[in-house]
């Protein structure tokens, strides 16, 4: 990889912003878990709370939002690792330019 600034601060800027995303959509996926619970809870005909819970665990809609939820964090978590791993790579390449400019100033 060529260390030209601006492509890589780019690249950092698009990878922060894929990582934003993710996690919106992760979060959007938490807030909605319990409204979505309690909805159908509500539409539930059980007796009791625990009941109508139980119920609610086992509906596909809820499923579904579980699965949509783990399928959200995980793309959430590598939007992050590519993320971290690019800022990384600029603060190594940073250090070795440095390092080279002082190897050049002591010849």
């Amino acid at each position: 990889m060529t260390f030209d600034p601006v492509k890589l601060c780019e690249e950092l800027r698009a990878r922060g912003d894929e990582w934003a995303e993710a996690d919106a959509a992760e979060k959007a996926l938490e807030r909605t878990l319990k409204p979505l619970l309690h909805t159908i809870m509500g539409k539930s005909e059980g007796g009791s709370v625990a009941a109508r819970e139980s119920e609610a665990y086992a509906d596909p809609r809820y499923a579904t939002h579980i699965s949509a939820l783990n399928d959200a964090t995980k793309a959430a978590s590598l939007a992050r690792v590519k993320y971290e791993t690019m800022k990384t790579y600029l603060d190594l390449e940073r250090s070795r330019m440095a390092s080279e400019r002082a190897a050049n100033a002591r010849i």
